[in-house]
């Protein structure tokens, strides 16, 4: 299988079980591909030899996997998302920040982590994604798409418009 892993650089307290993850992925055969500003941080933190057989894939390129893994909060849910957006990839989410709605998983439960991501015991979640379209000067619409919330505001500040 082949897992793309994204996730926030404030992880001091949970690298050992990043560490044990990810050496288990990589144990049981799994390509891992890791962003490359996330493998950056983890190198720096856990040392140079975490990142053997590891690919490095900037989040300006869509990963090949079967599966992604976010670690950290909501935003850096979304942040892996949008990554692995064009090759209609699942995302886990291992919450590591404060609420984490977004995210079904925490390295305070390792035995559901296992069981889910390791052992294959998982189920799919569909969410609805909103299309927006935003016209430019020049002519050329840009699209974004929209997981888990979307704001209008005016652009010449950051203050809320009523439509």
């Amino acid at each position: 299988m082949r897992i793309a892993i994204n996730g926030n650089r404030h992880q001091e307290g949970h690298l050992e079980n990043i560490d044990r993850l990810v050496s288990a992925l990589l144990r049981r055969g799994d390509t891992v591909a890791i962003s490359d500003r996330f493998l950056r941080y983890l190198e720096d933190r856990i040392g140079g030899r975490f990142a053997l057989g590891i690919e490095s894939v900037p989040l300006t390129r869509t990963p090949r996997a079967d599966m992604a893994l976010s670690i950290g909060g909501d935003g850096a849910f979304l942040k892996t998302a949008a990554w692995v957006a064009d090759g209609n990839t699942p995302v886990a989410g291992i919450n590591t920040g404060h609420l984490g709605f977004l995210a079904a998983f925490s390295f305070d439960r390792p035995d559901e982590i296992e069981s889910a991501i390791i052992g294959g015991d998982r189920v799919v979640e569909h969410r609805s994604v909103m299309r927006i379209e935003v016209g430019q000067p020049q002519g050329c619409p840009r699209e974004l798409f929209v997981l888990n919330e979307g704001a209008i505001t005016r652009a010449d500040n950051a203050s809320m418009i009523n439509l």
